[in-house]
């Protein structure tokens, strides 16, 4: 959900690819400090005790952690000095510990060999303070760095980082002997721009979490026992192909070829057994993902309960709070898709949570459009006095359209993938005439930058991606346009052929036709717009049924790692969600979705 390296030096986080992925979106304002640190704060439960759960904060030349802390905390910091050991942490904003605990040091995930009077703050360091006992619990995670030019002693690096350590964490400590090119954003914190010069102009890492395309970004994923990050060199270096499609390849009319219902070029039969393919797929590999679920109740499969079970572990562990206005939706789509009800889950309203979000432009588009879709997934009641109602919703995505009619993840650069979610969020209000206007030029634009096979080739999503195809189609038919028209009829094929054609053996599908293996987002996003295009058949009206009952969602993933994109990376954020990524960001966020790491 970017397009130059210079860019992504100053934006990428995850999405999305991820995820997208990874904050974004043209209203948003971020910037590269030159000599900053993160900073958070935390209780022994890893709840942060302060307003932001991570501060970007710069540092001045030879300033030691103590006069940092006292620079950023001021009152709230409360020490103590030992003749032997220096000073001493014993409260922070009023906040103690108790018994044996105390307040630990942490430099990149791991504790301080000096204390905080002693060590002098670095260009890059992710400082943690965290109410622990001894000895400290700590995490371990497997990192490796893949793709052209990498050799394998960048691959499977064992680390052992603080529970409440970041992906960021474990990435320094992964690779201590390497140049890592890691700027401190603002809003987005940390971001891998290069490691040992890997990259070459035009390409960019992927960041993946367990195989999944990152929907949020490095600084943002907290690490688990057993975690498994892969950066993966992403695009061609200047001078390859893979950058945007073919454009002018015959512009749409988005009037009678657009919503045309000639014969179509996939038979139903053929459909059924693809959706029962991937669905198959998706169910033997194990639901734990929003999209997944999502995908399994539009193609009228059973979302296991495994599924909602763990999602309302998770939200209750969480106490219902999540940083991200993103997680919040997605928690909604998947709570929906599983037949909950996401106002009141395990005892929260997550979609409360989500119309009165102070954060909701955090993450650029990703957060507006996501939220419209939540909304709409169950027909949930928004009050007028909410901070975020429909209609404003709606306002600020139209109002952000770029002139060429598509949608951007930030800037001024259109991706197929954003704009395909954002068709799918603005499809239910095409009765305001503003709305109407801008999907006309939504779909003139994705028709004329469709390349010649039927599909798009986005440089962040590492080429001609199934998730751009599949983001596309899911928009289209939401908003009750033909995928299989004329329109998006190219020489070499058309929106559904070209998807068909990323389906592996096993069923699943693969992000870019040269992986030659399924990919979990991939097969995701695919059977969400394979059953999009199905009940346009049906209803002529889109959108993905769930049940008999009328509810219907938009489901949008961001094309890779589009996450989610804080983006909330591949965005994968393969783009994400943006959700979605989320997740999807990357989404996906957090992406390749925009791969936003």
């Amino acid at each position: 959900m970017f397009h130059s390296r210079k860019w992504l030096q100053m934006f990428l986080l995850f999405i999305l690819v991820i995820f997208q992925m990874a904050g974004f979106g043209t209203a948003t304002h971020a910037a590269t400090l030159n000599n900053a640190v993160t900073l958070s704060v935390v209780d022994q439960n890893g709840q942060s005790i302060l307003d932001e759960p991570m501060q970007a904060v710069s540092i001045k030349p030879g300033e030691s952690t103590l006069d940092l802390l006292k620079r950023v905390l001021g009152d709230q910091l409360k020490t103590e000095d030992n003749p032997q050991y220096g000073a001493f942490i014993t409260e922070i904003n009023g906040v103690k510990p108790s018994g044996n605990d105390y307040w630990g040091f942490f430099i990149n995930g791991i504790p301080a060999t000096e204390g905080i009077s002693s060590y002098k703050v670095q260009q890059g360091d992710d400082l943690l303070f965290k109410i622990v006992s001894w000895p400290n619990k700590m995490v371990k995670a497997t990192v490796s760095i893949e793709g052209q030019g990498v050799d394998n002693r960048y691959q499977n690096r064992q680390v052992e980082v603080i529970d409440g350590a970041n992906a960021y964490d474990a990435i320094k400590q992964a690779f201590p002997e390497s140049k890592i090119n890691a700027p401190i954003d603002d809003k987005y914190f940390a971001y891998i721009a290069n490691i040992d010069d890997l990259l070459q102009n035009g390409q960019y890492f992927t960041v993946y979490f367990n195989d999944k395309a990152a929907l949020v970004g490095v600084s943002a994923y907290k690490i688990k026992d057993g975690d498994k990050i892969r950066l993966v060199v992403t695009g061609e270096a200047a001078g390859g192909a893979g950058d945007a499609g073919d454009g002018n390849n015959g512009k749409a009319t988005s009037g009678d070829h657009a919503t045309s219902t000639s014969k179509p070029s996939v038979s139903l039969n053929h459909l059924n057994k693809v959706i029962a393919g991937v669905s198959q797929y998706i169910l033997k590999n194990g639901v734990d993902d929003a999209f997944e679920a999502v995908g399994l109740r539009a193609a009228g499969q059973p979302v296991p309960k495994s599924y909602i079970n763990a999602l309302a572990k998770e939200i209750g562990e969480n106490n219902g709070e999540y940083r991200n206005v993103t997680d919040y939706e997605k928690a909604v789509l998947g709570v929906t898709a599983a037949g909950g009800n996401a106002t009141n889950f395990v005892g929260f309203n997550l979609v409360k949570r989500i119309y009165n979000n102070e954060r909701m432009l955090n993450q650029g588009l990703n957060g507006p459009i996501y939220a419209l879709i939540a909304y709409d997934s169950g027909h949930y009641k928004v009050p007028k006095t909410a901070k975020w109602t429909r209609e404003k919703l709606v306002q600020y995505i139209v109002d952000h359209q770029l002139k060429d009619g598509s949608w951007a993840l930030f800037g001024t650069s259109g991706s197929p993938d954003m704009t395909g979610m954002a068709l799918a969020a603005l499809a239910p209000y095409q009765s305001d005439p503003k709305v109407k206007t801008a999907i006309k030029h939504a779909v003139d634009w994705l028709s004329e930058k469709q390349n010649h096979a039927g599909g798009f080739g986005v440089a962040t999503n590492g080429g001609d991606s199934s998730e751009s195809t599949a983001q596309v189609i899911i928009g289209l038919a939401s908003a009750g346009i033909n995928p299989d028209s004329e329109a998006f009829t190219k020489p070499d094929g058309n929106l559904l052929t070209h998807l068909l054609s990323f389906q592996q053996k096993d069923g699943g599908f693969s992000h870019l036709l040269s992986d030659g293996k399924s990919n979990g987002m991939a097969s995701a996003q695919a059977l969400m717009a394979l059953a999009a295009y199905k009940n346009y058949l049906k209803t002529h009206d889109g959108g993905l049924t769930f049940d008999n009952t009328g509810r219907t969602i938009h489901p949008n993933v961001s094309g890779a790692n589009n996450a989610l994109p804080n983006t909330a990376g591949n965005h994968y954020n393969w783009m994400a969600f943006g959700l979605f990524a989320i997740i999807i960001g990357a989404i996906l966020l957090i992406w390749q979705q925009k791969r936003r790491a």
